[in-house]
């Protein structure tokens, strides 16, 4: 413990005891009984009082140094029956921790701020809280508390890290070692599934939530609640929400025109225009474009520029009627005015009349010219008065007859006037009355019309307006959610922030998206026609892609009605003008759905998904709606989920297909069809999701034996996700249970047999156990038969077992090659033997880097997850050993994501085995042990321990530690006795580097021979190198020779490592790099 920046001495536990008990008071006083209590127990001894009295003493000696002896302590005090202790807030790392976790859940703290604040507080931890005291009953409950409290603080930074636009691999490292240590956070799995869907994508995102719920229900029995619920729904419907944030935006500059944001063009255009006028040359303008636009904010401009300008202004506000008007109403707003003024008169109903003489019909040619002659004296009478004129009609589109012939008479007549006219158009609407329609035409279609088309607002525009709404400290996510939901409309964007100024919600992203719904619905649906109530309801329950048939039927109205409805939402500019239909607005169809109560809605789905399916949809949008509908055992619907799974596996979508095939088994299933939807949702999840997949197959193969494949893909899928041992064992017993073959060499039956016996062979050669096969035999499996994807297996596994052996390397690589041949095992989906049988070809010293090209092309056709990691895997092996080391970290550290997608975390032992040598040839010998550390969280059988045997060898090797590392060689040296080729087993060969290191030239000069000896006889130029080089470098200066040998041998393609290794060493023992007992010890690694 520290004060001030000294360390205090309080002595033994009970001095200690007491200054924690009166911190944990926080300034309150303790009665000493309480202490004594707390100090001693429940029989403390007769001395305990003054013992007390002592330690308080000491303590306020050790706080207080400075004070003189006899003055009063303004630290710790004697207060009544007890003691208080008096500390600053910020004095106690505990009182500072937990003010910088309020400090930083202040709604306007930032994200930046929030990562600062958090990180600051886990920095005070050294340790548990009370250490020394975990046991006493006084310290439990708080420490407990503090624990928690730090386990939230985590939590949050992480939160606040996503927040503040972090991702990749370190963030979702930090998201996956949060899990791994309390599994049962549902906070964590959520962090996860939001840090791995902008990291890697929505179907590892699924896979992560897919696990959440395995962990839930396995060590809890429980589903997970509504929050990690809601997380799943966003992620499969992809909600903006998740998105990475965007950058903040560069800020607008404010306009010089006014309050108005990001309309500089077109109030420069209007100022032009006006300029213009006042110079003798009027025209019209058209402000247009859909609702909320900010035409009428444009209007307004315009008329504050007039008025600086000296113009008069007048303007007349066009409604849609509601009862019979008068002719010449907006002209009456405009000029009655002025017409007063000069004497004219515009009657309530009737023709216009000038200086008492009245025209003909009320807007016939005479009326009309009559007017503009009026209005034309308004600015062309000899008065100083008599300044130029701006009109200003908003909405045209609802303009009276009279008034609209007006303007399009007065249009052509005002170029050599002082008259500007400015109107605002709502595109796409109807005018109010069906005559105006030619007339408006002819007005907008005018040639000497100015047409001014204002833009949604950009992120800077909004960031700009509701920060000045909402305050500058507004979090950017609240911005960039306004930004979304109003989607740039002005008018929209007011609705919203003017609901959160009145809530005094502006924190939440969420908010801000429910304020959206009410704004959409306020502002464009609340004044849509009844008519169109039923199609619009239509289109939100059928979704995007409806058609003009399906809404009629749903709607139950005919198909000319709906065309007639639709056409008047697209003119609304609710609907798209475009076919089939949707919406314009993103959040048009959850604010028409919120009108639809919660018990309505499956009835709704339920019935559309009936509607799709009699007008032959697809039956993926026949399945979107069942997923939201009630279960009911109905044979239809399974039917309808398992089609639609099918087409999504077809096209690489398995994540999809497991949420339908999983909805489908809920439905549930008939018992005699539940195996095959099983099978189909295991073949699914096989290639996504591994614990999932082998759960699923497990029961399929259970229920039904006979289906065809579920053995063979449980029995690989085991491998990686079983216990040690349970793939081999499965293998083993359901290749027994198969029927005899017959001696027909392409009989299903043999060739099933075959596979498994290949998996079986395999998976006990992972584990370490005994390699005796279905077959009964100990020694080399038995030879293929036929060339089916079971006997191509089984190709891959004896070359597997030649390649360990040593044995002969021409007819590993016959068998290799045929196992890779016409491609069938990669076309079906044998993806372990399809690698095993490259491996072996690339430890035979051929180039197969195109091969894993192409299974990577495989695995995104195909959507195939657990391809494309085992792609990785070994491209990074490969890469490794041609020497393209960045390439090849690259490579590995996609596959350890995809593994921990796949749910097999932290990956297969293979994949850090490799990553460990990478980062050593790479020289970040810091980075390559904490990749150790990290393999060391998973056991994953006798491969799993012996890599990472050698791996921390390896580590340890470079970090000079020689007698460690064969120490921890001879740990694993029994572990899988078979191999016994150097190009399979990095052991001994690491083992004579040890020994060099060691400076036992003898003994390392011995055993690298026997390695050089074994490495010939299997043949690859590569392991021939490697041995030469491994020999020359225990040798010393005496060993130049094999090191120019290993030169010349490694030259290119999977050599190329060797070679630059073999350079670096011949380097070392030629210009007599030797430590001080002379020995050479500056090599490469192994």
């Amino acid at each position: 413990m520290t004060h001030g920046g000294r360390a205090l001495s309080l002595g033994g536990p009970r001095p200690r005891a007491l200054f924690v008990l009166l911190v944990l008071a926080r300034g309150a006083v303790v009665p000493c009984d309480r202490l004594v209590d707390a100090m001693w127990g429940e029989e403390p001894p007769p001395s305990a009082v003054g013992a007390l009295q002592a330690y308080v003493s000491r303590l306020r000696r050790e706080l207080e140094p400075a004070r003189t002896t006899g003055s009063r302590s303004s630290v710790l005090v004697r207060e009544g029956a007890g003691y208080a202790i008096r500390l600053a807030p910020d004095e106690v790392d505990t009182w500072r921790f937990q003010a910088l976790l309020e400090q930083a859940g202040r709604p306007a703290t930032s994200a930046t701020e929030k990562v600062g604040l958090l990180t600051e507080a886990l920095a005070l931890w050294r340790g548990p809280a009370f250490s020394g005291f975990e046991d006493a009953p006084w310290a439990r409950s708080e420490a407990a508390r503090l624990a928690e409290l730090r386990e939230v603080v985590r939590e949050r930074l992480l939160a606040a890290r996503l927040e503040h636009g972090e991702h990749g691999k370190v963030l979702l490292d930090a998201a996956e070692d949060l899990v791994a240590e309390q599994p049962l956070r549902e906070e964590r799995w959520s962090l996860l599934a939001l840090a791995c869907y902008r990291t890697r994508g929505r179907t590892e995102a699924l896979a992560v939530l897919r696990r959440a719920r395995r962990t839930l229900a396995d060590q809890l029995g429980i589903d997970p609640g509504p929050a990690l619920r809601g997380v799943e729904a966003e992620v499969l419907s992809h909600a903006p929400r998740l998105a990475l944030p965007e950058p903040p935006p560069v800020p607008a500059p404010a306009s010089a025109f006014g309050q108005l944001v990001e309309r500089e063009h077109e109030l420069a255009e209007l100022q032009e225009c006006l300029s213009d006028a006042v110079a003798g040359r009027g025209g019209l303008v058209c402000v247009q474009g859909p609702a909320g636009i900010g035409r009428t904010a444009l209007l307004a401009e315009a008329a504050r520029l007039g008025r600086e300008s000296g113009v008069r202004v007048h303007g007349a506000h066009a409604s849609w009627p509601t009862r019979p008007r008068e002719p010449y109403d907006v002209v009456r707003q405009l000029l009655g005015p002025e017409v007063a003024e000069q004497g004219g008169l515009l009657p309530a109903a009737g023709t216009p009349v000038s200086e008492g003489q009245a025209t003909d019909g009320p807007d016939g040619f005479d009326a009309l010219h009559a007017l503009y002659r009026l209005t034309e004296r308004l600015v062309t009478v000899d008065d100083p008065s008599r300044r130029p004129l701006l009109l200003l009609v908003d909405d045209l589109q609802a303009c009276d007859t009279a008034s609209l012939r007006f303007l399009a008479h007065l249009l052509p007549r005002i170029q050599t006037l002082p008259i500007l006219v400015v109107t605002a158009l709502r595109t796409g609407e109807l005018s109010a009355l069906a005559e105006n329609e030619q007339v408006l035409a002819d007005i907008v279609q005018d040639p000497t019309v100015v047409h001014i088309r204002p833009e949604p607002l950009g992120a800077a525009g909004v960031d700009l307006l509701v920060r000045r709404r909402l305050g500058a400290l507004v979090h950017k996510d609240v911005v960039q959610a306004c930004h979304r939901v109003s989607t740039g409309l002005p008018l929209l964007l007011t609705h919203v922030l003017g609901t959160l100024e009145t809530a005094g919600e502006a924190t939440d992203p969420r908010v801000v998206e429910e304020a959206g719904i009410r704004a959409v619905t306020d502002l464009l649906l609340a004044r849509l026609p009844s008519a169109t109530a039923d199609v619009v309801r239509a289109i939100a329950v059928l979704g995007g892609g409806a058609t003009l048939p399906a809404v009629a039927a749903f709607a139950e109205l005919s198909e000319q009605d709906v065309a007639t409805a639709t056409a008047a939402l697209v003119r609304a500019e609710v609907v798209r003008d475009r076919y089939p239909l949707d919406f314009v607005h993103p959040l048009t169809g959850e604010a028409v759905l919120r009108t639809v109560s919660q018990q309505e809605r499956p009835g709704l789905h339920e019935r559309a998904a009936r509607l799709l399916d009699r007008a032959g949809a697809a039956p993926e949008r026949i399945a979107a709606h069942l997923l939201l509908v009630p279960y009911r055992g109905d044979p239809w619907a399974v039917d309808v989920l398992r089609t639609a799974a099918a087409r999504a596996r077809a096209r690489g979508a398995n994540d999809a297909a497991a949420t339908l095939l999983t909805r489908a088994l809920l439905e549930p299933p008939a018992r005699e069809v539940r195996p095959g939807v099983l099978l189909e949702l295991g073949r699914a999840e096989a290639l996504v999701d591994g614990p999932a997949a082998a759960r699923h197959l497990r029961e399929a193969y259970e229920t039904s034996p006979s289906a065809a494949g579920a053995a063979r893909l449980l029995a690989q899928t085991l491998i990686y996700t079983g216990r040690p041992g349970e793939a081999a064992e499965f293998a083993t017993r359901a290749a027994a249970q198969l029927p005899p073959a017959g001696q027909d060499a392409a009989d299903d039956t043999a060739d099933e047999w075959q596979g498994l016996v290949a998996l079986a062979r395999l998976g006990a050669f992972v584990h370490g156990l005994c390699t005796a096969g279905a077959d009964g035999t100990d020694g080399q499996p038995p030879p293929p038969r036929g060339d089916g994807p079971g006997a191509r297996m089984l190709a891959a596994e004896t070359a597997r077992g030649a390649t360990v052996r040593g044995l002969d390397r021409a007819a590993a690589v016959v068998s290799a090659r045929f196992a890779l041949t016409e491609r069938v095992l990669l076309h079906s989906g044998e993806i372990l033997s399809w690698c095993t049988a490259g491996v072996v070809l690339h430890l035979s010293g051929e180039d197969v880097r195109r091969l894993w090209d192409e299974t990577l092309t495989y695995a995104g056709q195909r959507g195939s997850l657990i391809a494309a990691l085992s792609a990785h895997l070994w491209q990074g092996f490969t890469r490794w050993r041609h020497g393209e080391l960045d390439q090849a970290r690259r490579s590995l550290d996609a596959a350890l994501e995809q593994f921990g997608a796949w749910g097999v975390t932290p990956g297969a032992p293979q994949c850090r085995a490799f990553l460990t040598g990478v980062l050593l040839d790479l020289g970040d010998i810091a980075a390559a042990r904490a990749c150790l550390e990290r393999m060391r969280q998973r056991s994953a059988g006798a491969e799993g321990a012996r890599l990472r045997g050698e791996s921390e060898a390896r580590v340890l090797i470079a970090e000079g530690r020689y007698a460690q590392a064969l120490a921890v060689l001879d740990g694993v040296r029994h572990l899988q006795p078979e191999v016994v080729n150097p190009v399979w087993w990095d052991g001994e060969l690491l083992r004579v580097r040890a020994l060099t290191g060691q400076g036992e030239r003898v003994r390392a000069e011995q055993l690298a021979r026997e390695q050089l000896l074994m490495a010939r006889r299997w043949g690859a130029p590569a392991a021939v190198a490697r041995g030469l080089r491994l020999l020359g470098e225990a040798r010393g200066p005496d060993g130049a020779a094999e090191l120019r040998e290993a030169l010349a041998l490694a030259t290119d393609g999977p050599a190329r490592l060797e070679h630059v290794r073999a350079r670096q060493s011949l380097h070392a023992v030629t210009c007599g790099d030797t430590s001080d007992d002379g020995v050479v010890r500056r090599f490469p690694p192994v």
